[in-house]
């Protein structure tokens, strides 16, 4: 071979061999790639079969309590009452509930009295839930689809919840204190049988429940001027009634929700997320990019997202019930780790781990709240006994024995005597409430009771 021959091999052949070397690296890493993702996501799904989590939707389905006892045909019930008799005008009282920090006028309260009597059927059906232990909500979780499935009961138990405490207040304001208490009771359990649903939704509607049990008994305390029989129902209820589950229970749903929507995916290919995440106001791309993956790479696709989303559920499942000092830096932390691995990453690499997680960090929050107000209204009502006792409040907390602790913080709440009252409170999520003035309306998520009823409660003011 002449040396131009081998020079016209050489400027041809260079580009070639380049060309080939390059499709073979990538082909290379391409099959690493997925071999890799793959071995991740595997050793996700035996983690949770070892731990006896159901790695699919429909298991999450137990069998159904005996009828008597189960609430779930009750709010079925309860929900044909509302559309077959929707309330209007003064009827909306009722199921849209009092409004917090708010003690009503004498034509309020005529107003929701006659109310609650027109609406006589749907209050006897939210008294027939609320007296059953049980609850299946007969959630259809065969839908192949998890993202499918639909929750339609959960606002009725949010609205049923509302009702009670409008009845209890009127109740209360008719001289009958006692019954109004074991009423607004009622209310924790209307929120057990939220939590039964299963889900991070199921367990925040259970919060909202709660809380407006809470408030409730709060109002009760201003309305019964600190009577020690009222104070001491109230203790009772709160302490026997209200029932705080584990966060983490709903995060084991949670994750088999996020394996078989993993594996629904897989079998529909790239199109089954096109049009969900074309809705998607935060991935305006991710519609273009899905629709582009080719059906051979899909698998591996998921097998990397998979095996993120389920390592970082796995992962907040066991920090999330510990005490909130412990559990909250690390909750930040691993919503921070996903949020930087999902964006040192690119755009488009982690489009499904993005679309199927939320921030848990928020949500354990709004349960140390409840954890919070449950505590405060304890302690509230000790101060209020000890008054009854000694004709005045203790200087500090340290005169009551074996107070609960501010669960923010792990420390006692917060004290001090106001005039002729007090104001007790959590230093909260942020660790820096101060408990605020009696001309100033907390914010939502502030957990306090200031003692006498401040003005906030009866004239509008703005939150500070």
């Amino acid at each position: 071979m002449n040396k131009r021959s081998i020079v016209i091999g050489l400027v041809i052949g260079t580009p070639i061999a380049i060309v080939i070397s390059v499709c073979l690296y990538a082909h290379y890493r391409s099959q690493r790639f997925a071999k890799n993702a793959h071995a991740a996501y595997t050793a996700q799904i035996r983690a949770l079969g070892a731990e006896g989590v159901p790695l699919v939707a429909a298991r999450l389905q137990g069998p159904l309590p005996p009828g008597a006892r189960d609430a779930g045909p009750i709010y079925k019930q309860i929900a044909a009452q509302i559309a077959a008799h929707p309330p209007a005008g003064d009827d909306l009282l009722v199921t849209n509930g009092l409004r917090s920090n708010h003690i009503l006028t004498t034509n309020e309260t005529n107003k929701i009295h006659s109310a609650l009597q027109r609406q006589a059927k749907l209050m006897a059906l939210i008294h027939t839930a609320a007296q059953r232990p049980e609850c299946d909500l007969r959630i259809d979780w065969s839908n192949r689809n998890p993202a499918a499935v639909l929750f339609p009961d959960f606002r009725n138990i949010r609205m049923g919840t509302r009702a009670l405490s409008v009845e209890s207040y009127d109740l209360a304001s008719r001289g009958r204190m006692r019954e109004a208490v074991k009423n607004q009771a009622l209310g924790f359990q209307l929120a057990d049988h939220a939590y039964t649903g299963k889900t991070i939704v199921a367990t925040l509607v259970a919060v909202a429940c709660d809380a407006i049990t809470l408030e409730g008994m709060r109002k009760l305390l201003y309305l019964s001027h600190g009577d020690p029989a009222t104070t001491q129902a109230i203790q009772d209820e709160v302490r026997n009634h209200l029932h705080i589950h584990p966060f983490s229970e709903c995060l084991n749903t949670e994750l088999t929700i996020q394996v078989s929507e993993i594996e629904f995916l897989r079998e529909d290919g790239p199109g089954s997320l096109v049009e969900a995440s074309n809705s998607d106001p935060h991935n305006p791309r991710s519609s273009h990019f899905l629709g582009l993956i080719p059906r051979s790479q899909w698998s591996a696709y998921l097998d990397d997202n998979g095996a993120l989303v389920l390592a970082k559920l796995r992962r907040d499942r066991a920090i999330i019930d510990q005490p909130y000092p412990v559990s909250n830096p690390q909750m930040v932390a691993s919503d921070a780790a996903l949020e930087k691995a999902i964006k040192d990453s690119g755009p488009l690499r982690y489009t499904v781990a993005q679309m199927l997680t939320t921030n848990k960090a928020k949500f354990a929050s709004r349960q140390t709240v409840i954890k919070a107000s449950a505590a405060i209204t304890d302690t509230s009502t000790r101060l209020l006994i000890f008054k009854s006792k000694t004709h005045s409040f203790p200087a500090s907390l340290s005169a009551l024995p074996n107070i609960p602790l501010d669960p923010f913080t792990g420390k006692p709440f917060k004290y001090r005597r106001e005039g002729a009252g007090f104001v007790l409170y959590s230093v909260g999520e942020d660790g820096d409430f101060d408990g605020g003035t009696p001309a100033a309306k907390p914010k939502k998520y502030q957990s306090m009771f200031r003692y006498p009823m401040p003005p906030y409660y009866t004239t509008p003011i703005k939150e500070q």
